[in-house]
């Protein structure tokens, strides 16, 4: 089967490469894109209750990288995002000790 449209949208996440791969032409005169798409990890963790209000902080931490500190559920805090780049399967990512240590040394930094 094949399907013509004046654009394409591409809102696989992750798993955009492997659609794009999957598509004969683009609207650049039938040939491929050759651009990849660079995938980034951003984890985040919950930790107690950091402050008691309700507001979200931006944090920035010494490496120039923003950190948030979100309420979350009530009595936790979301810590988040590390942005590291990424090369494994999108299906298997996982937070590494490194960057939990890493956002819990930043936010320590700031929070008490």
């Amino acid at each position: 089967m094949q399907l013509r449209a004046r654009a394409l949208v591409n809102a696989a996440g992750p798993w955009a490469d492997q659609v794009l791969a999957t598509t004969k032409t683009c609207a650049t005169g039938g040939t491929k894109r050759q651009e990849r798409a660079i995938l980034v990890k951003g984890s985040h963790i919950a930790v107690p209750r950091l402050h008691d209000s309700d507001f979200a902080y931006i944090l920035q931490h010494t490496d120039r990288r923003v950190i948030f500190v979100i309420p979350y559920e009530g009595k936790c805090s979301l810590i988040c995002t590390t942005d590291v780049n990424f090369h494994c399967d999108p299906a298997q990512v996982e937070i590494s000790p490194e960057e939990t240590q890493y956002l819990c040394a930043a936010v320590s930094e700031y929070f008490t």
